[in-house]
């Protein structure tokens, strides 16, 4: 433990705990905060697998509350566009360059962030052709990044749903989309044994910050969600970009 210790960035498990903290606070982000970071340290590929393997073993503690709360008909139609779509993004995870790829996410998140920030709103009811086409949109982005909620997200933040309401339908969305995805990435070979060993750092200090984020959204009010929830995708779309990469592994 204390060669794998030595050998595990640093900067890998401090992002391992904010992120864990940020997906307990809003119910996603995560692959946001984890992946781009991580990407530059140990490859795409090997942090999607991290991320899916914490997140995967974590989230149970978000469970409870958002089975109750979510909406099972929006949903659905979400789960099974992800479906289709999901082969499409591991594909591209394998085959595509990676710096290509974080850089097309990358500008995908600024779009969306921009979109926002000047005004642009839509109602949650897509109708399952949209709810089909925005989950298979998630499949992809998902598949090749491990940023699976992002155009849902951006979409629901765009709309009225309350902040407790966006939570819980991500939660029970990832929790879902996390069966799927992982067979996906273990057919694929993308969750290897270096994935398993690092993970024993990774997945304690994901989990504790899920736990500390939790408490905080319970205390948090309201309104304060959505101000978070777009600091979080601003964040995320400094750290996507590939320009950040040299500071990240210095």
């Amino acid at each position: 433990m204390l060669d794998l210790l030595s050998a595990t960035p640093p900067l890998l498990l401090a992002v391992s705990l904010i992120a864990g903290l940020v997906r307990g606070f809003s119910g996603f982000g995560a692959g946001m905060i984890f992946v781009p970071v991580a990407a530059a340290l140990v490859g795409p590929a090997q942090a999607v697998a991290l991320l899916w393997l914490a997140d995967s073993l974590s989230q149970l503690f978000l469970l409870k509350g958002a089975a109750r709360r979510a909406n099972y008909r929006d949903l659905s139609p979400l789960f099974a566009g992800y479906v289709i779509g999901l082969p499409v993004g591991i594909w591209l995870l394998l085959i595509a360059d990676p710096v290509l790829l974080r850089w097309v996410i990358g500008v995908m998140i600024l779009s969306g962030l921009a979109a926002m920030l000047a005004g642009v709103r839509a109602s949650r009811e897509t109708g399952v052709p949209g709810s089909l086409a925005l989950g298979a949109t998630s499949g992809i982005t998902g598949g090749a990044t491990g940023l699976s909620g992002l155009p849902i997200i951006l979409f629901w933040l765009a709309g009225r749903a309350s902040g407790a309401d966006i939570r819980a339908g991500l939660t029970m969305f990832f929790f879902a989309t996390s069966i799927v995805t992982g067979f996906g990435y273990v057919y694929a070979g993308i969750v290897t044994p270096a994935a398993h060993t690092t993970a024993l750092l990774v997945v304690p200090l994901y989990g504790l910050g899920i736990g500390l984020g939790a408490v905080i959204f319970r205390l948090a009010p309201e309104r304060a969600f959505r101000p978070v929830a777009l600091t979080i995708v601003a964040i995320a779309a400094i750290t996507t970009l590939p320009v950040f990469d040299a500071w990240f592994r210095g």
